[in-house]
């Protein structure tokens, strides 16, 4: 999470009602019989094959001892191949940097079936795999290209050893525009992943004129109308506040959604009847999803007039988080404050990131405000943060 976008996770657990989309069409035996084709027609290409390494091992010697863990140590390893029950969390990230092509080629050899890609705007409202929106500056070589640079919300300054002054830059994802996005679509075709895109906020957005458009979207602007290795997720937690439903959908190329609606079967939950029904009511209308929009273009601007003269944060085109820089720069101390001083709770940015290659943290010294409350305590929790400032 970062402070002035829309970062998005995959989450699979039980959200998605596959019973309710005639996407998922397909039984058992037939995505079983399409999976083993697939694996064929992978070897007949000549597709490099899977190379674990040693830390799967590790990690199953590390376990307590189970019948699960002696299960384990007995599995045959001299022969992996790829499953789609392995899902490469933003590529293989403690190998190589999160959403790059070398991050993701190391996890499609490791044997990841699936690789899951979180999104972020581009500037022209476009949505490509990123995890953070403000790393570029330290995830690629952007800085070193000075047309490029030029564009980031804080060009590249080198550090000033006379004066002590520490190198700046930060380069976000809404600085530059689709182009890598639709880049990336190529590479799974090249190298032969899937592109996961967990779109479950792409539905708050402060700018009604102009909607972000998704992965799916994206494809048909490619022509790309069987979705081929493009499957995304939605959830009514955020687009209707109705997160206890745990009622969403995921859709794109058929051929991924057979096997899911499979997996879905033996390991997903069952919704009861009467919240198939809510679910479905509320896919339907959309007059409450504009009208949840508008509560929180309210709530973004009575929680901006009353800390803006106090606290430095960027103007958010999406969601429903407030990014503020704290006064002092350390978030932790101030979080811990606000709640013993104030009785407002909030979340430390820094625990929201980590360090990058140059040792900084893009959530450090800020803090996460989630304005998900009505407007009534929403705003008075912004007047008690304030206090906090000002009695300093």
């Amino acid at each position: 999470m970062t402070p002035s976008a829309l970062t998005l996770s995959l989450l699979l657990a039980g959200a998605a009602s596959a019973l309710s989309f005639p996407a998922f069409a397909g039984g058992p035996e037939r995505g079983s019989e399409r999976d083993d084709r697939r694996g064929e027609h992978r070897h007949e290409r000549g597709h490099q094959s899977v190379q674990l390494g040693p830390r799967p091992q590790w990690l199953v010697d590390d376990m307590d001892d189970s019948h699960l863990k002696r299960h384990l140590q007995r599995c045959d390893v001299n022969k992996p191949r790829s499953s789609r029950f392995s899902i490469g969390h933003r590529g293989a990230p403690l190998q190589f940097p999160e959403h790059t092509r070398e991050s993701y080629i190391a996890a499609a050899r490791m044997g990841a079936g699936i690789l899951e890609c979180d999104v972020a705007f581009t500037k022209d409202r476009e949505l490509v795999c990123r995890h953070a929106q403000n790393d570029l500056h330290t995830t690629t070589n952007i800085v070193t290209i000075p047309e490029l640079n030029a564009k980031c919300t804080q060009p590249f300054v080198p550090a000033d050893p006379a004066t002590g002054t520490q190198a700046q830059a930060e380069c976000r994802t809404s600085d530059i525009t689709l182009a890598e996005f639709k880049q990336l679509i190529a590479l799974a075709d090249e190298h032969d992943f899937i592109i996961a895109s967990d779109e479950c906020y792409s539905e708050l957005y402060l700018d009604e004129n102009t909607p972000p458009p998704g992965l799916l979207q994206a494809c048909a602007e490619l022509g790309r109308d069987d979705y081929r290795r493009c499957v995304v997720f939605h959830s009514l937690s955020k687009r209707s506040n109705l997160p206890g439903l745990r009622s969403g959908f995921v859709a794109g190329d058929a051929d991924l959604l057979a096997p899911f609606k499979r997996y879905r079967t033996y390991h997903g939950c069952a919704m009861s009847l009467p919240l198939q029904h809510a679910s479905i009511a509320a896919w339907q209308d959309e007059v409450h999803v504009r009208a949840n929009r508008d509560a929180y273009r309210e709530k973004f601007s009575a929680v901006t007039d009353v800390l803006a003269p106090v606290m430095d944060f960027p103007t958010p085109e999406a969601s429903f988080y407030l990014w503020p820089a704290v006064p002092g720069g350390d978030d932790i101390a101030f979080t811990q404050r606000l709640f013993s001083e104030q009785h407002v709770s909030v979340l430390p940015g820094s625990l929201m990131g980590r360090p990058g290659q140059n040792g900084l943290n893009p959530g450090a010294g800020r803090l996460r405000l989630a304005l998900v409350a009505e407007l009534e305590p929403t705003l008075e929790a912004a007047k008690r943060l304030r206090q906090l400032i000002e009695r300093d």
